[in-house]
């Protein structure tokens, strides 16, 4: 399992109990370009050590995160860090499932201020089974318009979405899904 964290640190904020910091809470934030990735986001706090680790199979990835205090001792800040990281798949997703710690309450760094305003962002879909879709537009406060294109022997998956992967704001909030089912 290759695992690669782009140590980007979006946000250091102080956290009293936030689901968000504790081990082993993250989100999927889309999947990676051509299916081969999911991008996902963690909170580690400042005396933390984190893991990551994924189980793959045929019909579902698994991500699990974990972690280990280390305090030496010493008072430790409640200061949160959090990082997206890019978990690498064996095989394009092909609408497997992806399990894990997901945190409904947790919004992610979909949101920013434009003008006073905050805005959302569409995460790539592609690849996703339909309910991940749908679950991942729904934190976003988003709807998924699903229409199946086709049938496979195969896994349902998404395989094409209007508006495109990061377009801010869609018209009424809409998301169109393909589903090859």
């Amino acid at each position: 399992m290759a695992v690669s964290i782009r140590a980007i640190t979006l946000a250091a904020a102080i956290i009293f109990g936030s689901p968000a910091a504790s081990v082993g809470a993250w989100e999927l934030l889309q999947v990676g370009p051509h299916e081969r990735s999911l991008e996902i986001i963690y909170s580690q706090g400042a005396c933390e050590r984190t893991a990551l680790h994924s189980v793959q199979n045929q019909r579902m990835v698994a991500v699990s995160v974990s972690g280990e205090e280390f305090t030496g001792g010493k008072p430790c800040p409640t200061v949160a860090f959090v990082y997206i990281a890019r978990i690498q798949l064996d095989k394009p997703l092909g609408g497997r499932h992806v399990q894990g710690g997901r945190v409904e309450s947790y919004v992610g760094p979909f949101l920013g201020p434009r003008g006073g305003l905050h805005y959302q962002s569409v995460p790539r879909l592609a690849g996703l089974a339909p309910s991940d879709a749908k679950f991942l537009l729904g934190r976003l406060h988003m709807h998924a318009a699903v229409h199946v294109v086709g049938s496979s022997p195969r896994l349902a998956r998404v395989v094409s979405q209007s508006p495109a992967p990061g377009v801010r704001d869609p018209k009424n909030r809409v998301v169109r899904i393909d589903v090859l089912a």
